[in-house]
């Protein structure tokens, strides 16, 4: 049985970019620069890794973050 995934619509901010603070950046110049290294003859098993890097910059960048609201739904989808 396939599991289901709740998705949130992207939603803008009255046709503007969101604002981010500091933090949120850091953590997504984190995401951008993992992103950056993928080795297009990675096996399986580095992909794994590269999932588990972005995912665990993806929680803290969320986590760090001092948006609320909207704001950070946003950053979260």
């Amino acid at each position: 049985m396939a599991s289901q995934i709740n998705l949130i619509p992207v939603k803008l901010n009255n046709g503007s970019k969101w604002e981010a603070d500091e933090l949120t950046k850091l953590g997504i110049k984190d995401i951008s620069a993992a992103l950056g290294e993928i080795d297009v003859t990675a096996t399986g098993e580095n992909y794994q890794i590269l999932y588990n890097n972005l995912s665990s910059s993806f929680k803290q960048a969320y986590k760090s973050s001092e948006l609320d609201g909207d704001a950070k739904t946003q950053v979260g989808n």
